[in-house]
Formats: structure tokens, C-alpha cells, sequence
């Protein structure tokens, strides 16, 4: 074989020419092979690949090696990021560089969450917060389709009490909280599905700080 021509990327054996857009969770395993060919279309042997990415998916490196066989191939594993995200993936021979990128979607629905809402209440104020499904890791599953009841309870109904709550349906809802004096109360949320943890947190109401003007 001669030198280096064609430097192919594939995402589990299928040609991974193109980028992959969000039909591939998080936190899974696949395997990532290079092949390459010189100018006349024959497999390069024993030629080392680089292969990167922007993220530690290589079993926790941001980069790893392998070797071409007679057929052209050199073949890593690698396991995506528990975030969704974009990940960029990479194989290197000399000065010949093939790139694509992974996006990734949520795991399956495991537990309820708070979207990223303020935490603190003026008193008299009222705030709506968004309750939201996600996976294991945190990520907003924006693809659930979850029907079923949701309670929202305050461990302190004097300093903040619960109203508009409604059934989960689809994958977020909102309910109010109303600020009725100083102090702190944790807000539980829970589901009527055994399959999907609760949430809860700690909501604030605190006098706005003073601004001095001297």
C-alpha cells in the first residue's frame, strides 16, 4: 500500500460522514473505526490513527491510538458524556484529518427536576416555577410524553404556600408559589409514577438588601 489518501470515518460500521443529530443518547457506548485507503483505492496496513474528540470519552481521555489492519481499519470504542451536548470527534494520520460531530439527546425519563429558576422570593412576591422530566443525569428529556399527576408540597405553608398545580402532561409544567413572609420552606414535588423520582428544594424569602446611598 501506499501513502495515505482517504481517511473515512464510520459510527458503528455506518458511514459517519455526515454529523449525527440527536438520535443518540447519552452516556452509551459505540464503536468508531477509520479506514484508510491510498490513491488507488487500496487499504493503507499498519498505519497509526489518532483519534480525538472535546470530550473524555476515550476511557476518560480526550484522545487514544490504534493500529490499521490489512483491511484498512483501525477501531476504538468510546462512551459519550452524561450531558447533552455536542462532541466532536476526530481521526488523525499525519497532515490528513476526517472530523464529525455527535449530538446527543437525554436518556429515558428517571426523575422530575426544577428547571434553572430563581430560588429567592421577595415577600408578597409569587413565582412560577418550572418543574421539568429528565433522565438520570439531570438532562430535560424534551422528547417525553409523561401523563400523569404531580403533587407540590410546602414543608412551611406561612412562609411560602403552593396553588395551580396541575397534572404533568407532555414533559414540564408550572405551578405558583406565593411568598407569604420571611424565612424558608423546602418545596416537594412528586409523581404519581413509581418510575420517576420526586423532587424537592429549597425556596428563600428574604427583604430585598438595602442600598446605601450615602
Amino acid at each position: 500500500s501506499g501513502a495515505v489518501d482517504s481517511n473515512n470515518l464510520f459510527l458503528n460500521g455506518a458511514d459517519f460522514g455526515t454529523d449525527v443529530d440527536s438520535t443518540v443518547e447519552v452516556n452509551t457506548t459505540h464503536e468508531l473505526r477509520a479506514n484508510l485507503t491510498d490513491t488507488t483505492g487500496s487499504p493503507v496496513a499498519n498505519q497509526e490513527v489518532t483519534f480525538e474528540a472535546n470530550a473524555s470519552v476515550f476511557d476518560g481521555s480526550s484522545t487514544t491510538t490504534a493500529t490499521t489492519g490489512s483491511d484498512g481499519n483501525a477501531t476504538v470504542e468510546f462512551t459519550l458524556p452524561t450531558q447533552v451536548g455536542t462532541t466532536s470527534f476526530s481521526s488523525v494520520v499525519g497532515d490528513n484529518t476526517n472530523t464529525s460531530n455527535i449530538t446527543t439527546k437525554a436518556a429515558a425519563p428517571a426523575q422530575l427536576g426544577f428547571a434553572s429558576d430563581s430560588r429567592s422570593m421577595a415577600p408578597g412576591a409569587s413565582r412560577n416555577p418550572t418543574v421539568q422530566v429528565q433522565d438520570e443525569f439531570g438532562n430535560f428529556n424534551d422528547t417525553a410524553s409523561v401523563n400523569n399527576g404531580i403533587s407540590v408540597t410546602s414543608s412551611d405553608t406561612n412562609v411560602i404556600s403552593v396553588s395551580g398545580v396541575d397534572d404533568l402532561s407532555g414533559n414540564s409544567d408550572q405551578f405558583t408559589l406565593s411568598a407569604e413572609s420571611g424565612g424558608e420552606a423546602t418545596i416537594t414535588v412528586s409523581s404519581d409514577d413509581s418510575d420517576i423520582s420526586g423532587v424537592n428544594d429549597t425556596f428563600v424569602v428574604s427583604d430585598p438588601a438595602a442600598i446605601d446611598l450615602s
